[in-house]
């Protein structure tokens, strides 16, 4: 990507220029806002901000490999033994913010109002850029979760935890690099090569070692679980609006392997009274399993009893709560579910269809 907009490093827009100067630049239809707003966080960058751990390179930090580095990504300041390597994104708003805030000229407004749509997407940015840059090492927390889930010899934890934590790396590098460039999530279609550089599934949730099939699926869902934590943990203290694409491909095709190498191995027998044939059991058992929340059983008993035809679950809200409630998923219903109303979100109406895609439809 390039940005035609970047001042020359001799300028300072910040020292002598009026505050119009720094929105001039926007075109009628302010189609090009974004890229004055990137023009003029590099130049702060360039003027104001320290790289420390690169004082060395301090020849290289023109406008040009600023903008270069943190269109990518790789742009921090600080040290990174410590939390001050985050980008300077917030910082930058809330100064731009000050002195624009009371100016009436269109152009101000239009830059103002982009400041205030984007605050909290900048600082996501900030917040996921101060963790990926910062020096870590995989934890042995996996290994303490799983032996209270399975008792199996002969697994290395240490391969499993270094591998975690490049997951997690990456599912950080890419959810920043996808907020940087286009200031929201893009949907793409695969993410198979990234992924297998860093986690390799068949290899994960099929260990050659492991032959008991009650095994195998005790140590695959501590697998599931962990991955599941990891993108939980990433979501809620990075403030992201929504789970990462490339983190909701992972779940659904880890789903689908772990569930193709399992289900050989199993007859399938499915509560007759409750579902319309074994491919619906399944679809919910898939959904049910990852879920904590009443408001989202709610929204799956609702959509595949109200909204698919045929009915993929054939029974009325009180037998179904019964039902559930003696199964072994993450919680127990205690009152009427919700309507589907009540409890259907864009992103679980998304997941559903894509994981009904995978286990109806094909």
């Amino acid at each position: 990507m390039k940005n035609n907009l970047l001042y020359p490093d001799t300028i300072n827009i910040f020292k002598n220029e009026k505050l119009e100067f720094r929105v001039s630049r926007i075109n009628d239809e302010g189609t090009n806002i974004k890229e004055v707003f990137e023009a003029n966080l590099i130049n702060y960058i360039h003027n104001y901000k320290q790289f420390s751990d690169n004082s060395e390179l301090a020849h290289l930090f023109n406008s040009e490999w600023i903008y270069n580095e943190f269109i990518n990504g790789l742009l921090h300041a600080g040290d990174k033994s410590s939390i001050g390597c985050a980008l300077p994104c917030n910082e930058f708003i809330r100064f731009e913010f000050n002195k624009f805030q009371n100016e009436s000229e269109p152009k101000c407004k239009k830059y103002l109002h982009f400041i205030q749509t984007h605050f909290d997407t900048f600082n996501c940015i900030d917040s996921l850029s101060s963790h990926y840059h910062r020096q870590n090492k995989p934890l042995d927390t996996f290994r303490i979760y799983a032996r209270d889930k399975m008792q199996i010899e002969n697994i290395n934890f240490s391969t499993i935890e270094n591998s975690f934590y490049r997951l997690e790396k990456l599912i950080s590098k890419t959810a920043l690099i996808d907020l940087i460039q286009n200031l929201h999530f893009t949907k793409t279609e695969s993410y198979e090569k990234e992924i297998k550089q860093v986690f390799d599934m068949d290899y994960f949730l099929n260990p050659a070692l492991i032959l008991n099939p009650n095994e195998k699926i005790n140590y695959q869902q501590a697998i599931i679980a962990w991955v599941n934590k990891i993108i939980q943990d990433l979501k809620f203290n990075h403030n992201l609006p929504e789970i990462p694409p490339i983190a909701s491909w992972l779940l659904i095709e880890i789903e689908n392997r772990k569930l193709t190498s399992v289900i050989n191995e199993e007859i399938k027998e499915y509560p007759k009274h409750v579902f319309l044939n074994y491919k619906a059991f399944n679809l919910f058992d898939i959904l049910a399993k990852e879920m904590t929340t009443h408001p989202q059983i709610s929204f799956l008993f609702r959509q595949m009893n109200e909204k698919e035809k045929p009915q993929l679950i054939v029974v009325e809200n009180s037998d179904f709560i019964k039902w559930f409630n003696h199964q072994q998923y993450n919680l127990t219903i205690d009152y009427a579910t919700k309507t589907y109303e009540q409890s259907k979100t864009e992103d679980r109406l998304v997941l559903y269809n894509v994981v009904k895609s995978l286990k109806i439809n094909n």
